[in-house]
Protein backbone atom coordinates (compact mmCIF):
# COMPACT_ATOMS: atom_id res chain seq x y z
CA UNK A 1 0.00 0.00 0.00
CA UNK A 2 1.45 3.38 -0.94
CA UNK A 3 2.27 5.66 1.97
CA UNK A 4 -0.41 8.17 2.91
CA UNK A 5 -2.98 6.76 0.48
CA UNK A 6 -6.51 7.36 1.75
CA UNK A 7 -8.46 4.13 1.52
CA UNK A 8 -12.13 4.44 0.70
CA UNK A 9 -12.91 0.81 -0.10
CA UNK A 10 -14.39 -0.86 2.97
CA UNK A 11 -13.39 -4.42 2.07
CA UNK A 12 -9.83 -3.34 1.25
CA UNK A 13 -9.59 -1.56 4.59
CA UNK A 14 -10.98 -4.51 6.57
CA UNK A 15 -8.44 -6.83 4.93
CA UNK A 16 -5.57 -4.39 5.52
CA UNK A 17 -6.46 -3.96 9.19
CA UNK A 18 -6.12 -7.69 9.84
CA UNK A 19 -2.37 -7.35 9.36
CA UNK A 20 -1.71 -3.63 9.84
CA UNK A 21 -4.21 -2.16 12.33
CA UNK A 22 -2.45 1.20 12.48
CA UNK A 23 -3.41 1.73 8.83
CA UNK A 24 -6.77 2.92 10.17
CA UNK A 25 -5.13 6.33 10.09
CA UNK A 26 -5.30 6.17 6.28
CA UNK A 27 -8.99 5.30 6.16
CA UNK A 28 -11.49 7.74 4.74
CA UNK A 29 -13.58 9.68 7.25
CA UNK A 30 -16.52 7.44 6.38
CA UNK A 31 -14.53 4.33 7.30
CA UNK A 32 -13.22 5.93 10.48
CA UNK A 33 -16.87 6.31 11.46
CA UNK A 34 -17.66 2.65 10.67
CA UNK A 35 -17.88 0.73 13.93
CA UNK A 36 -16.97 -2.62 12.35
CA UNK A 37 -13.86 -1.15 10.72
CA UNK A 38 -12.66 0.42 13.97
CA UNK A 39 -13.38 -2.80 15.89
CA UNK A 40 -11.35 -4.80 13.37
CA UNK A 41 -8.38 -2.50 13.89
CA UNK A 42 -8.70 -2.74 17.66
CA UNK A 43 -9.02 -6.52 17.76
CA UNK A 44 -6.13 -6.98 15.32
CA UNK A 45 -3.74 -4.96 17.47
CA UNK A 46 -1.28 -7.41 18.99
CA UNK A 47 0.13 -4.96 21.54
CA UNK A 48 -2.68 -4.35 24.01
CA UNK A 49 -1.06 -1.07 25.06
CA UNK A 50 -1.62 0.19 21.51
CA UNK A 51 -5.37 -0.48 21.36
CA UNK A 52 -6.20 2.93 22.80
CA UNK A 53 -3.90 4.53 20.22
CA UNK A 54 -5.89 2.85 17.45
CA UNK A 55 -9.07 4.39 18.83
CA UNK A 56 -7.47 7.82 18.35
CA UNK A 57 -7.79 7.31 14.57
CA UNK A 58 -11.56 6.74 14.80
CA UNK A 59 -14.23 9.38 14.27
CA UNK A 60 -15.10 11.63 17.20
CA UNK A 61 -18.37 9.77 17.67
CA UNK A 62 -16.64 6.39 17.95
CA UNK A 63 -13.89 7.78 20.18
CA UNK A 64 -16.66 8.58 22.64
CA UNK A 65 -18.49 5.28 22.26
CA UNK A 66 -18.65 3.76 25.76
CA UNK A 67 -18.22 0.18 24.54
CA UNK A 68 -15.17 1.01 22.43
CA UNK A 69 -13.64 3.06 25.23
CA UNK A 70 -14.09 0.07 27.51
CA UNK A 71 -12.21 -2.15 25.03
CA UNK A 72 -9.40 0.39 24.81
Amino acid sequence: MPDNKIITDREEMLETLKYHPSQLQYASDTLKDDREVVLEAMKSTKDLDQVSNILNFASEELKNDPELKKLA
